[in-house]
């Protein structure tokens, strides 16, 4: 689910413009990474901080 709420929120942004997402799912990592792979946005950033997950993406396109 987080994955697909990424998708819909950046299809609503300009391109150059920074999404950053906060998920709990331990999968959404992983699944962000493989999401992106073969797609023009650019993952600037992934961390855990104990239950969270932040993503930082760019929109190139």
């Amino acid at each position: 689910m987080p994955v697909r709420r990424t998708a819909e929120a950046l299809e609503e942004m300009k391109a150059g413009q920074l999404l950053k997402v906060i998920a709990t799912d331990d999968w959404f990592g992983p699944d962000l990474e493989a999401w992106l792979k073969g797609r023009p946005h650019s993952l600037l950033s992934l961390s855990n901080s104990r239950e969270e997950i932040h993503a930082f993406i760019r929109k190139t396109v």
